[in-house]
């Protein structure tokens, strides 16, 4: 869904860096992680993506993960941090990254007079297959419409393979077994590596707390 182009300018799919996101205009923060050498807390709770995984009955960290790899864009200057992107828009232009949300409306106004199949947002909502979900395509520039919508159309892949979780998780991006399996492997990389943090920063809060 994001370009391929994009994916390997960022480097490996477990992404040796994961950051704090926050979207200033929208009010929502997505999440805090810290590995090699950053410090910090790396949890999802009381966030817009606990709440919509949550609702379809997903674990956040697997939603996360998901937009890690759909949309995932680079914070700061050393490109060493990255994080999911809220107004990211990929057609057969390429993977476009905007600063608002008005300036990836624009676009998209552009786009949509051109094709039918763009993907949009944090979890790149592919308006071509799920466009009906949403009464316009600009309310998938909502980060919660689009986090509410890509969380539906996950847990509805994953009941279509329900014991093979890898394929199940692929299916979100394809339904061909080939590049669904390759999908899947890679979300499920990136889904280590959260719990990984998410572990390790829990400990490290109980260790704080009974000090």
């Amino acid at each position: 869904m994001v370009n391929q182009d994009h994916r390997k300018a960022y480097g490996s799919s477990t992404y040796r860096v994961l950051f704090t996101v926050i979207a200033l205009s929208s009010g929502l923060t997505s999440t805090t992680a810290a590995a090699e050498g950053l410090t910090g807390i790396f949890t999802l709770r009381a966030t817009p993506w606990e709440t919509a995984a949550k609702a379809a009955g997903l674990d956040p960290l697997l939603l996360y993960a998901v937009g890690l790899v759909e949309s995932r864009t680079i914070i700061g200057n050393d490109r060493a941090i990255t994080a999911p992107h809220p107004w990211t828009l990929n057609s057969p232009e390429g993977g476009e990254y905007f600063h608002t949300r008005e300036a990836a409306a624009t676009r998209l106004k552009i786009l949509l007079e051109k094709y039918r199949s763009v993907d949009i947002g944090y979890l790149q909502i592919n308006l071509k297959w799920n466009g009906h979900r949403v009464g316009s395509p600009f309310d998938l520039l909502d980060p919660r419409t689009n986090l509410r919508t890509g969380a539906m159309v996950l847990a509805e892949a994953m009941r279509s393979a329900p014991n093979d979780l890898e394929l199940g998780i692929g299916r979100y991006h394809q339904w061909g077994e080939a590049n669904a399996r390759d999908y899947g492997r890679k979300v499920l990389r990136v889904l280590r590596v959260l719990r990984t943090l998410s572990e390790r920063d829990r400990l490290a809060s109980n260790d704080l707390f009974w000090r």
